[in-house]
């Protein structure tokens, strides 16, 4: 992998360095959650943070998109006698802080990519991973919710 060192600015001593490997771009990030939630964002943080060569920062992404799905998977236990419209409202508010948070986090680093003649994925591609993150989601809720029966009294 050829690498070139880019300055941010005139002024800036910081430099960044363009691999010549694809991106996943915010609006990729967005869909792949869409269909697989938080660990879909968070899987495809990581990859594009391996990709960038930062990977204490990959790891974290997927340890933080991995712990947060189980504690929204808790959050679905015991609420599962919401109505369906504040389950719609609550997806809609996670998808906009997905958006936040991978803006915050990458849109800068994913604009000079492409500022540099970097290539991106095809939101296609951030779909299979959502639609594969989607049934990793299920079983992981299913292994939560017999573990929280086995754990939690029942009340008659």
């Amino acid at each position: 992998m050829t690498e070139t060192e880019l300055a941010l600015d005139e002024n800036s001593p910081a430099t960044y360095v363009v691999p010549q490997r694809r991106l996943f771009n915010i609006k990729a990030i967005v869909f792949a959650a869409f269909f697989g939630g938080v660990l879909a964002a968070g899987t495809i943080l990581a990859i594009n943070y391996y990709r960038l060569g930062m990977r204490r920062s990959a790891i974290a992404a997927l340890v933080v998109s991995f712990s947060i799905m189980l504690g929204l998977c808790v959050l679905e236990y015991k609420a599962e006698m919401m109505p369906i419209e504040k389950i719609m409202i609550l997806n809609l508010f996670i998808l906009a802080v997905i958006y936040a948070v991978a803006s915050q986090l990458q849109g800068e680093m994913i604009r000079m990519h492409v500022a540099q003649g970097g290539d991106v994925f095809r939101v296609w591609w951030a779909n299979g991973i959502g639609i594969l993150c989607f049934f990793v989601n299920l079983l992981i809720l299913a292994v939560v919710l017999v573990l929280m029966n086995q754990w939690l009294p029942t009340s008659n």
